[in-house]
């Protein structure tokens, strides 16, 4: 997992959309629950690192997001926060994001989201419950400010 430090808080992430593995289907094993099942991250991570990025973004065959190693990501665009329907876990944080947008009055998307609406948002963030939300100042050659 990676460590997320108080420093990479303060100036956000860089992550890339690997882009020679996938997330695991979930008809092989369910992404809903937490498993151990690592071999698309670490994979995904040795890519990432090899081209000078602090993280990744699994996408699905279909090139839609999922999620990162120990992190749910969320997109926003236009008053609205999308995240992915499927290939993510359940958990907590992410349930929690989601309630707390509802709670502010933001509209919130849980679909299928594809590469490129992910890479056209206004903003992207990652959360999880050891680093809370931190925002993603590039993805790929996509710079959010």
């Amino acid at each position: 997992m990676q460590v997320i430090s108080p420093e990479l808080v303060a100036k956000g992430t860089s992550d890339c959309l690997a882009q020679s593995v996938w997330r695991i289907p979930d008809g092989s094993v369910d992404p809903i629950v937490k498993n151990y099942h690592w071999g698309d991250f670490s994979n995904g991570f040795s890519e990432a690192k090899d081209a000078g990025f602090e993280a990744l973004i699994l996408t699905d065959t279909g090139r839609n997001i999922t999620e990162g190693p120990g992190f749910s990501v969320f997109a926003f665009k236009h008053g609205k926060l999308f995240t992915s329907s499927h290939g993510v876990l359940s958990g907590i944080t992410h349930r929690t994001v989601l309630e707390v947008a509802t709670e502010l009055g933001l509209q919130v998307d849980i679909r299928p989201v594809p590469h490129t609406v992910f890479l056209d948002a206004d903003d992207v963030f990652i959360s999880s419950f050891a680093g809370g939300h931190i925002p993603i100042v590039k993805v790929d050659e996509t710079v959010f400010v």
